[in-house]
């Protein structure tokens, strides 16, 4: 009886160590702002070399599971911050707790982006009409496709080869 129980017990030792070596350990922490110290909401946390990712809460916390024991790297990046790389010693047992600060980027300066809308032409059609001006790129085949379509016209240009600058086409209701 006590060889029984002895041997179950071992048994149930083995296979809670094998079971946890499986789970694997895990890292928690949270991401601030190095400047201001607040709370980087939405940042991406990724176990270096794997296919583990993790992303932010709006205090800038995360926690990831299942992470294998070990020595580990962390990259942690979010648009407009330098990307933060650590090392993490992992533990199956115990939590890896990190706190991470990230440093804002210079930003980075472009020229003027212009949006120009063009008032739509009224048509006594139940049906939209849609121009693709002339000059708008598209391929060979999607050109062809759409000039060989019921209810297309186009001005009868060229499409060229490859790339190209398709004519001008129209597209209307087919009847």
């Amino acid at each position: 009886m006590y060889r029984a129980s002895l041997l179950s017990a071992i048994l149930i030792i083995t296979i809670g160590t094998a079971l946890r070596a499986q789970v694997g350990g895990r890292i928690m922490g949270r991401v601030m702002d190095a400047g201001s110290g607040q709370p980087v909401p939405g940042a991406e946390v990724l176990l270096d070399g794997r296919q583990r990712r993790v992303v932010t809460d709006s205090a800038g916390r995360f926690v990831m599971l299942g992470v294998p024991a070990g020595a580990q790297r962390l990259v942690v990046r979010h648009i407009g911050y330098h990307v933060a790389v650590l090392a993490v010693s992992v533990s199956a047992a115990d939590p890896t707790v990190v706190a991470v600060e990230l440093r804002p980027a210079q930003a980075v300066v472009i020229d003027e982006i212009r949006v120009v809308a063009r008032p739509l032409q009224r048509i006594d059609q139940p049906a939209s009409v849609q121009v693709v001006e002339r000059g708008v790129a598209f391929g060979r085949e999607t050109a062809h496709h759409f000039a060989s379509e019921r209810g297309v016209e186009h001005d009868g240009g060229e499409f060229g080869a490859g790339l190209a600058r398709a004519p001008a086409l129209q597209f209307h209701a087919p009847e």
